[in-house]
C-alpha cells in the first residue's frame, strides 16, 4: 500500500544513488503540513478502497472515467459529504501530480461536478443530521469555567484545561493549533510551547503558532489581552498556568500540559465538554466541540452587527482573505483597540457578570 505520507513512494527515482533524491523527498514533503499529508493518506486509502472492490487497476494516469465512478461511489455508498469528496479529489489529484508530474484538477471535469454539485442537492443529504454545533457565548464559558473549578480534578489539570478554554475563547485559534492531536508522536516543532509565548508586566501575551491551518510553514502571532470579567481572562488564566506548571521553565515543552508529563489533546478536551455540558449543549442536537470555542467571538459579533463588522471578524479571527488584512500585520495598538471594542460586545452580550 502507498501512502501519502511517504512522497517517495510516488515520486519517480532518477537514481538511488543520486545524492539530491533524498532532498527531493524533503522538500516535498515539508511542502504541507503532516495533517494536510495525513488528509491526503486518508483520500489514497479510501481510493485503493474502491479499486479493490470493483476491480480497477491502479496506474497512472488516472482515467477520468475511474475518477467518476470514485466520486459516485463515495456519494452513494459510502454517503460522504459532497465537501468530503472535494477533500478526497484533492488528495487523489497530490497523487496523480507525484507519480505522473502532470498537475490535475478533477473538478474540472463538468460530469464530476455536476455529480458533487446533484448529490448536495439530493434527498440523500436532505435525511443527514444537519452540523448541529453550537458556538460558545460568555454565559456558557463561565458555566464551564464553574463546572470545572468544582470537580473533583487536580488543581493543575482545572488550571491547563481552563487556560486552553480561555484562549481558545478569545483568540479564535483552532484548537488542533493550540493542543497536539494526541500524547503519541508528537512533533514538537510544530506544537505550542512555552518558547513560543511571551509575558508582559502589562498583562498581555503574545503566543507563536508554529503551524496553523492557513500559514503552515511561517506560523502565525496571536495576541491575548486583559478581559474586563476577571473570571473568564485570558491573561489571568496564563499567568496561573505559568505559576502552577512544573513543565513552564523547559522551553521546549508543550504549554497545555499536565503534571504527570501528558498534554491536553483536543480529543480529551472534547470528551471534557460533552461531560460538563451536556445538559445545555445537547448531543445530536446542539453539539459542543473545541470548534466552538473558534466560533464564539464571530457568533457574538454577527448578533450585534451595529457595534462592529465583518472587518472585525477577520482581523481578529485571522481569517484570510483577499479583502481585509492579514491579521498578524496589524500593529499591536490597533489590535488592542480592535480587543477593547470587541470586548465591549461580548459583555454587552451578557447579562449578568
Amino acid at each position: 500500500m502507498f501512502s501519502l505520507l511517504s512522497p517517495e513512494a510516488f515520486l519517480p527515482v532518477v537514481s538511488s544513488q543520486d545524492p539530491l533524491t533524498s532532498y527531493l523527498y524533503l522538500f516535498v514533503s515539508a511542502a504541507l503540513s503532516k495533517s494536510s499529508w495525513s488528509k491526503y493518506n486518508s483520500a489514497w486509502r479510501k481510493y485503493e478502497k474502491f479499486c479493490a472492490l470493483y476491480n480497477f487497476q491502479i496506474s497512472w494516469p488516472i482515467s477520468i472515467k475511474t475518477v467518476r465512478a470514485f466520486v459516485i461511489w463515495l456519494l452513494a455508498v459510502e454517503k460522504l459529504k459532497p465537501e468530503t469528496v472535494k477533500s478526497y479529489l484533492s488528495g487523489l489529484a497530490m497523487a496523480s501530480t507525484l507519480a505522473n508530474g502532470e498537475k490535475v484538477n478533477f473538478l474540472a471535469d463538468k460530469i464530476v461536478n455536476l455529480c458533487i454539485t446533484g448529490a448536495g442537492n439530493s434527498e440523500i443529504y436532505t435525511q443527514c443530521r444537519q452540523n448541529s454545533r453550537r458556538s460558545l457565548s460568555l454565559d456558557a464559558l463561565k458555566v464551564l469555567g464553574h463546572r470545572i473549578a468544582i470537580s473533583n480534578w487536580s488543581l493543575d489539570s482545572k488550571i491547563v484545561i481552563w487556560a486552553a478554554c480561555t484562549v481558545a475563547f478569545f483568540s479564535c485559534a483552532r484548537m488542533g493549533e493550540l493542543l497536539p492531536k494526541s500524547n503519541k508522536n508528537i512533533d514538537f516543532l510544530t506544537t505550542l510551547c512555552w518558547k513560543n509565548v511571551k509575558f508582559y508586566e502589562s498583562g498581555e501575551i503574545l503566543f507563536f503558532l508554529p503551524t496553523t491551518k492557513t500559514s503552515k510553514t511561517k506560523g502565525c502571532f496571536i495576541d491575548i489581552f486583559p478581559f474586563i470579567v476577571k473570571s473568564c481572562c485570558p491573561s489571568k488564566a496564563m499567568f496561573d498556568l505559568l505559576a502552577c506548571s512544573n513543565h513552564a521553565k523547559n522551553p521546549d515543552s508543550p504549554v497545555f500540559r499536565f503534571a504527570s508529563g501528558k498534554f491536553l489533546t483536543t480529543a480529551h478536551l472534547n470528551s471534557i465538554l460533552k461531560e460538563l455540558m451536556s445538559d445545555i449543549f445537547i448531543p445530536g442536537k446542539d453539539d459542543i466541540s473545541c470548534h466552538s470555542f473558534r466560533s464564539a467571538i464571530p457568533t457574538i459579533i454577527a448578533n450585534y452587527p451595529g457595534n462592529s463588522d465583518i472587518s472585525d471578524i477577520k482581523e481578529w479571527g485571522h481569517w484570510s482573505s483577499d479583502s481585509y488584512k492579514i491579521y498578524t500585520k496589524l500593529e499591536k495598538e490597533k489590535r488592542r483597540a480592535l480587543f477593547e471594542k470587541l470586548s465591549k460586545i461580548i459583555v454587552l452580550s451578557n447579562s449578568k457578570f
